[in-house]
């Protein structure tokens, strides 16, 4: 068991006192503990800001994990603010317990998610049990799979609750219809309760059935080497999806949104991939790894009962050396302008746009981001060009990315970010990094570390700028105790 002080002070945000520990008795058969592992970090600030999380990890048998996590936070931006660096991408706090049964066949959970903090948004499931029968054959060349989830679930803050059952089976093929292809049919067949309708307290079920087919194949090419490789291989890996869903027996206007298992909608859609993948071989140590991939992909819906989609995405990764490198992405998802009065949101949708149009304002921005979200569109791009060489004992370190994101008409993101490092000896190492927002035409964040390293110990300043102020970090690591064979 570990156990240790936390001492936070802060320019604004007052003092932090707080205590964080781990144990692990994974290998201690005499505790009652035995083959459990956890930690815990609480902080709390004279401005009255705070938080505490637990998560715990036993092993009740072989095969059966339980996995608990507490988390309470005064509020939303709490982490973030005192633990930036690990909870960047953080947005909110989760509290549950779910036990796993693993087996060869299939995997059975249970779990149990309350909402505890109030400023989040999310399903709880008070509880709920799933089922999961893994791929099988039933016959020569057709396998089967299953899922079952069964329990009760409530939106909040929206409030929408109900008991649910959920069993969707699913039939696959695998038919070799030649040496380099194969044609694989599908047909999937699901089945739903819900105790409560969307607004309305009668209970109702739904049925639905999806099928379709896939043809896919693998062709590879070997090439001689060039610029420092002794031999290439291409492999090209195309596939086409056709796929049929009918309108389910339940509008999806009187479905409860709990997750994705409540957005079943009928459409008739088309589905191509092609990866062209490169693989290259060192010529000085044999060593082999992805030099290139392509990937394109592309969807559209000849029909869809909300409206109809199309989707464009393109992957490019090149990586010439282990040590650098580029990736590019991109995607593109629109939706049709065209509306039919059998649409399922379409009065809603109307009514909203119009009460916005004529008073300057969302009649009710969830009620209204709810209703955009079936017909929204959204872009983005991320570019990532990366240096390193320090694994090969080199002393330079460098990047830059550029990201653009908009979904609904908002820009999420427009920036750039880019960042070197260099240890000009043995002793010293100094690095920045930028993100530059071009939405808000200023840096964002920067970042400047110089580091010290001796014989026994080893020093560090960090400054770091961000849109809540500076943080500063002075690091001090004893690595050795000298005259003597213990080292850290």
């Amino acid at each position: 068991v570990e156990l240790g002080g936390r001492f936070y002070p802060t320019e604004k945000e007052g003092v932090g006192f707080g205590l964080e520990g781990g144990y692990d008795y994974m290998l201690e058969p005499s505790s009652w503990l035995y083959r459990s592992e956890g930690h815990f970090r609480t902080l709390y600030t004279t401005k009255e800001r705070g938080y505490y999380d637990w998560t715990h990890r036993q092993e009740l048998s072989p095969d059966t994990v339980l996995l608990a996590r507490s988390e309470q936070w005064t509020d939303s931006d709490f982490y973030k603010d005192f633990y930036f660096d690990e909870f960047s991408d953080r947005s909110e706090p989760r509290s549950f317990a779910n036990v796993t049964h693993t087996h060869s066949d299939f995997i059975a959970t249970a779990t149990m998610r309350p909402n505890t903090n109030r400023f989040v948004a999310e399903t709880e499931r008070m509880p709920e049990a799933t089922f999961h029968l893994l791929e099988r054959e039933l016959v020569e060349g057709v396998y089967v799979t299953n899922d079952l989830i069964l329990g009760r679930n409530e939106r909040r803050p929206g409030g929408d609750r109900a008991f649910r059952i959920v069993n969707t089976t699913r039939f696959t093929g695998d038919l070799p219809v030649h040496e380099a292809a194969k044609l694989t049919p599908f047909v999937e067949l699901e089945g739903a309760y819900y105790s409560r309708e969307f607004r309305a307290d009668r209970a109702n079920t739904r049925f639905s059935a999806l099928t379709g087919a896939t043809m896919q194949t693998r062709l590879h090419r070997e090439f001689d080497g060039a610029l420092g490789f002794s031999g290439f291989r291409h492999v090209v890996q195309p596939s086409v999806t056709m796929s049929y869903r009918p309108k389910p027996t339940l509008s999806v206007d009187r479905v409860p949104r709990f997750d994705y298992y409540d957005n079943v909608y009928g459409r008739t859609r088309i589905e191509t991939t092609i990866d062209n993948i490169v693989q290259g071989r060192d010529a000085e140590t044999g060593e082999v790894w992805q030099v290139g991939r392509l990937s394109l992909f592309y969807g559209d819906d000849f029909w869809n009962e909300l409206r109809s989609s199309t989707s464009y995405e393109a992957e490019l990764d090149v990586r010439p050396r282990p040590w650098w490198g580029l990736l590019t992405a991109w995607e593109h998802h629109s939706t049709s302008d065209r509306r039919d009065l059998d649409e399922p949101f379409f009065r809603e949708r109307t009514a909203l746009e119009l009460f916005e149009r004529a008073v300057g304002r969302p009649f009710d921005p969830e009620e209204t981001f709810r209703f955009n979200a079936q017909y929204g569109s959204y872009r983005r791009l991320m570019s990532y060009l990366y240096y390193d060489d320090r694994a090969l004992g080199g002393d330079f370190h460098a990047k830059a990315g550029l990201a653009y994101t908009e979904t609904l008409s908002r820009v999420f993101n427009r920036e750039i970010l880019y960042g070197m490092g260099f240890r000009p000896d043995e002793n010293w190492a100094v690095s920045f990094e930028h993100r530059y927002d071009f939405e808000r035409s200023r840096l964002v964040r920067q970042e400047y570390s110089v580091r010290r390293t001796l014989h026994c110990w080893e020093a560090a300043i960090r400054a770091r700028r961000r849109e809540r102020g500076w943080d500063l970090r002075f690091q001090l690591n004893l690595v050795d105790f000298p005259g003597s064979q213990i080292t850290f």
